[in-house]
């Protein structure tokens, strides 16, 4: 999907960091596999085996399995990613996928609300640790988040409002560190419980463009390399 809409401009990724990044560990790479049958098994086990007029799962009570994405109003490739997504989603596994853009002021009101299932967000920057940190630090569902060590832990745009003491924990440790060895084990771990608990599903790199005349030399932007974490991630609030 990604390939195809975004004709191969963006990469597919499976880690939280980009390819880009000095603690990028392609090892990673094709951990989770698309499974649509494992995926409709999962759906059946949990109840959603009946259909309603539209041809949507649905529970026993004939409630619509419906997944509601929150998000500030994308731009190009994420708005045609979502789209595509919420297709895949209706054809492959039933279910509905409402896509709710709003302005950016009106987004922490929302979020706070709690009356989502995911929330894209692109993650990236220089300090990999005040990123990582932002974005699954312990946040609560009303949007409250504090510091350990003096250190900031979570964030108002924490869509997954993950609030894991271990998690934190790397997190600070990372933070604190500066041996590259010591940083990089501790954000391979912190990569791998978001992985294995669908905190968040990477979805694809970002590219940004830098043009110049040939009269002008030695361009650099924040964004060279080694970039950091690039990847706009569904986030699953159902983690506390």
């Amino acid at each position: 999907m990604i390939e195809d809409v975004t004709k191969a401009t963006q990469g597919r990724v499976w880690s939280l960091l980009s390819p880009d990044s000095k603690y990028f560990d392609s090892r990673h790479d094709d951990t989770y596999p698309a499974d649509i049958d494992e995926a409709g098994s999962l759906l059946d086990a949990a109840g959603w085996t009946g259909r309603d007029g539209d041809g949507y799962r649905a529970d026993a009570g004939g409630s619509r399995l419906k997944i509601k994405l929150l998000a500030t109003i994308p731009t190009y490739p994420l708005d045609d990613v979502l789209e595509a997504w919420q297709a895949e989603i209706r054809q492959n596994l039933g279910a509905e996928v409402e896509l709710e853009y709003v302005e950016n002021a009106l987004v922490y009101n929302l979020l706070a609300s709690n009356d989502y299932e995911a929330f894209p967000r692109q993650i990236g920057g220089l300090d990999l640790s005040l990123q990582l940190n932002r974005a699954f630090g312990s946040t609560t569902p009303d949007l409250k988040y504090g510091q350990i060590d003096g250190i900031t832990i979570g964030s108002i745009v924490a869509g997954s409002k993950l609030a894991d003491p271990q998690v934190d924990q790397w997190l600070v440790q990372a933070t604190k560190a500066t041996d590259e060895a010591t940083r990089r084990g501790l954000f391979d771990q912190v990569t791998r419980f978001i992985l294995d608990n669908a905190v968040a599903l990477p979805l694809f790199t970002d590219r940004n463009s830098v043009a110049a005349t040939s009269s002008v030399h030695n361009v650099t932007t924040l964004f060279d390399p080694p970039r950091n974490v690039v990847s706009a991630s569904a986030y699953d609030i159902a983690v506390n």
